[in-house]
């Protein structure tokens, strides 16, 4: 099962309709992983979630370095800070998956 693996916070944390739409479109079936990752981050339209975007706006990171922990599955997607200073620590990254840098 492919999980969404963040240490941090959204614009949306507080807004269920926004949070239930994100998790519509991430719980798809019908399509592959691509496609579920550009519609989450606006680059392709058609998606459960718009008009909610997980970009640079609406991803905020904690300013602390997170231990995140997802599966091997060659699904999950990722929220992390990936500059040598601030570092989160990943484990279970699968080659192909994708790192959205808040």
């Amino acid at each position: 099962m492919a999980i969404y693996v963040y240490g941090g916070k959204t614009n949306f944390d507080a807004h269920l309709t926004a949070l239930r739409a994100i998790l519509a479109e991430w719980s798809r079936t019908d399509i592959d992983y691509a496609t579920k990752v550009a519609h989450l981050t606006g680059a392709t339209a058609g998606g459960a979630n718009a008009p909610y975007f997980l970009t640079s706006k609406t991803l905020i990171d904690d300013d602390a370095v997170d231990g995140l922990e997802g599966t091997a599955s060659e699904g999950n997607l990722w929220v992390a800070r990936i500059s040598p200073s601030r570092r989160d620590r990943i484990s279970g990254f699968t080659s192909g998956e994708t790192i959205l840098v808040p």
